[in-house]
């Protein structure tokens, strides 16, 4: 087993959010029941990527993930932004994050919400949009590995913003999914 960021681990991280919103959003019923019988892990988290996420332009990717792993940095470089994409593609709402709202996740360089230049604008345009209608944008997506048959999942979450609002889109493996779809599999793990 190569990585080392136990799914039940990251379950735990998400009951404290349920605790702390009061309800049951995207996370299994209770540490007892993360990651099987016993607490026994089924898999764990390889890499996180982000892509215009916060704090984070254009494309990353976080990992792979070892036996010890700490963020650091110095201050405003990101750290606690990492934490934020695992708990957001896990389903947490954005007043969770350290935002009002979904739009406020998505990556901007000012306080217009304009991009710096044209390649962050380029970045954060849905490639479906004609190139004088920008449509902010951004993607975290969870890439884990199942320990029993040695399966990579990924789940993926974004945000595209529009004139009016946000909306979260979910998909697992790439197939686009309804959120109680994409939560019910996270619970299966």
């Amino acid at each position: 087993q190569t990585c080392a960021l136990p799914i039940w681990e990251v379950k735990k991280a998400g009951e404290m959010l349920e605790e702390e919103e009061g309800d049951n959003h995207v996370n299994g019923d209770n540490a007892a029941d993360a990651g099987g019988a016993g607490g026994v892990p089924t898999g764990c988290v390889e890499t996180l990527e982000v892509e215009n996420f916060k704090s984070y332009r254009g494309r990353h990717t976080l990992g792979p993930f070892r036996a010890f792993q700490a963020v650091i940095g110095l201050n405003g470089a990101g750290k606690t932004n990492v934490i934020d994409a695992l708990c957001f593609v896990l389903g947490a709402r954005a007043s969770l994050l350290r935002g009002k709202q979904l739009r406020d996740l998505v990556y901007h360089s000012g306080p217009s919400g304009a991009s710096d230049d044209a390649s962050a604008e380029e970045g954060m345009r849905d490639s479906t949009a004609s190139p004088s209608s920008p449509q902010p944008r951004c993607r975290v997506a969870l890439v884990f590995r199942r320990y029993e048959d040695d399966l990579q999942m990924v789940f993926e979450r974004a945000i595209t913003v529009t004139g009016s609002g946000a909306a979260s889109v979910f998909s697992i493996d790439g197939k686009s999914v309804t959120e109680a779809e994409y939560a019910a599999e996270l619970r299966r793990l």
